[in-house]
Formats: structure tokens, sequence, C-alpha cells
């Protein structure tokens, strides 16, 4: 995909992240420029804070220090109306989904959109039935969560997170624990989201395949340090030896070192 030559989108800036019950830094001096239309993924192993980036690129948590700019304003959920604008402009779909049991399929994206538009009722359900469709659970509409597969629920959190056409999408790990044909399916309908609405993608993922068909630049978190890998092809000849290592799945190397188990 061809990438906007205007400003980033979004900008992290000397980004740190600590949490508050430990010494050490998660991350440090973390930047990233996030341009228009980028898909960007993130990869790293376990540890790493991939989530609590992603979660600090929604602003839901702050960082310690540095800052992070969407639009060229600094992301803050300082009150109701700015937490509103963000969601409305920042999807994220979580690792574990973060859906409502308490809803059905459809009620989890009308509950989204109640809270964060002004849509009336017959609108927001106009919204509800045209993106379960987009994601194929137009005829799960009013199942319970507990009715649905895995690969429904990852559909239903992608749902969710697209409804409100949001200038960026943040995923966590969205084909996780999925056969490859219904990853697939995911990688698609996030491709899709983002042709037609011309959105920047930010995606956590463990799975090489799908790093590697949905990337225009990957980048990797480590031991504190973003290190920016560049693209696919440009991956596979890294000269970082953690980038190296974590790519060929190799059990010696600078991860699997005793100083940083």
């Amino acid at each position: 995909m061809k990438i906007d030559s205007s400003p980033p989108l979004m900008l992290l800036q000397s980004v740190a992240y600590q949490f508050g019950n430990q010494e050490k830094m998660l991350f440090d001096e973390i930047y990233l420029a996030l341009g228009v239309r980028e898909t960007i993924v993130v990869l790293g192993p376990s540890g790493a804070g991939k989530t609590t980036l992603l979660k600090l690129m929604a602003g839901l948590i702050n960082p310690i220090h540095g800052k992070i700019l969407f639009r060229g304003e600094e992301v803050a959920r300082t009150n109701k109306k700015t937490s509103i604008e963000l969601s409305k402009q920042i999807g994220m779909s979580f690792q574990m989904g973060g859906l409502l049991d308490t809803f059905s399929v459809g009620g989890n994206i009308d509950f989204a959109l109640e809270q964060l538009t002004l849509l009336n009722r017959s609108e927001r359900s106009e919204v509800v039935h045209s993106v379960l469709d987009q994601v194929g659970l137009a005829k799960v509409e009013n199942c319970l969560l507990e009715e649905l597969s895995g690969g429904m629920l990852k559909r239903l959190s992608l749902a969710r997170a697209i409804a409100l056409e949001p200038s960026i999408l943040l995923l966590d790990e969205p084909t996780a624990g999925l056969d490859p044909v219904t990853s697939l399916e995911i990688v698609n309908l996030i491709k899709d989201f983002q042709g037609k609405k011309q959105a920047s993608v930010v995606v956590v993922t463990s799975d090489l395949s799908v790093a590697f068909s949905m990337a225009d630049r990957l980048v990797f978190l480590w031991n504190g340090k973003l290190i920016d890998v560049g693209t696919p092809a440009q991956a596979l000849n890294s000269t970082y030896p953690a980038v190296n290592q974590f790519i060929s799945g190799k059990s010696i190397g600078p991860l699997t070192a005793d100083e940083y188990a």
C-alpha cells in the first residue's frame, strides 16, 4: 500500500512507561511515527509491552514522560468530551475481545454507538446491521456471546472497532488462536476496511505470516526499546540479533540469554 507523504497521523515522542509496582521502565525513549493509511506491525517477545504500547496510543493509560500526538494534539482523556472524541477516532480491538457478556452480538455494537454517537435507535440499528454483514455475522445478531466460536468473537471485536469508522485501528493479536483460514478472513476484513476508509492500522501479532502479509513497516519491541525493522523484506535480512532470532525461531540468541530471562 502506498503511504501518504503528509505529516504523521500519530507521533510518539520519547515515550516511557513504568508499572507502578516495578522499578525498571517497561520501555523508555520510544519514538514512533504512524503515517496516514500506513500499517505498522509490532513484533516482540511476550512481556515486552506490546499491549501496553497500544493502550498508550489509545490514551487508555498515560506515559511516565514523553508525548503522544494525534493530528498534532496530545492524546489525553482529560474529560468525558475528549475521551469520547478519542474513542471515535481511535478504535481498538483487545486480545481477549473486551466484549460485554451481558449484551447480544448486535447489542455489543449498539452499546458503543449509543455511548459515543448522537445516532438515534433506528440509525444505530442500520449501522449494526451493516457492520455485522461486513464481518459475516448478520445471521447471529441476536445471539449471545457464549454461542459464538472463537473466530466469530474475533470478528465481532473487529466489527465493534470499525463501527465508528475510526482513523486509526489498534489491533491486539486479532488472529490469535484461529485456524489459518479464519485468520486470513480476519486479515482480509482489516484490509478491506482500511482500503475503504483510508485508515491507519497498528497490529500486534505473533503470527509472522499475518505480520508479513499486512505490514508496510515492522517494528520490534524488546528490552525497553523499539527497533524500526523496516519492510517485510528488510525484516527477513535484519542485522539486529534479537529480530533475527525472533523471525527465524532459533532457540539460541539474545531473546533467550540468561540476562533477559
